[in-house]
């Protein structure tokens, strides 16, 4: 029992640690910490500029437009 309930525990913190910016091609896991970092939310990233995007460091501005781009069709 111990065994199944260390394993749901750490399927559970995968799901809420995911976000819809892990599925961008480009982004990985440092790159996501950074852009959740800086805006706190996916919501607030698809509402932020692809000029603010691209000042989060490790992001240029070919990824901010990636990104941008992605959020806007996946809304």
């Amino acid at each position: 029992h111990r065994f199944a309930v260390t394993y749901q525990r750490k399927l559970r913190t995968k799901r809420v640690i995911s976000s819809a910016i892990d599925n961008i091609e480009g982004i990985g896991p440092s790159k996501s910490n950074a852009l959740l970092k800086k805006f706190g939310s996916v919501k607030a990233i698809r509402n932020a500029s692809v000029e603010d995007i691209a000042a989060v460091p490790g992001i240029g501005d070919k990824l901010a437009g990636i990104v941008k781009d992605w959020l806007a069709e996946h809304q």
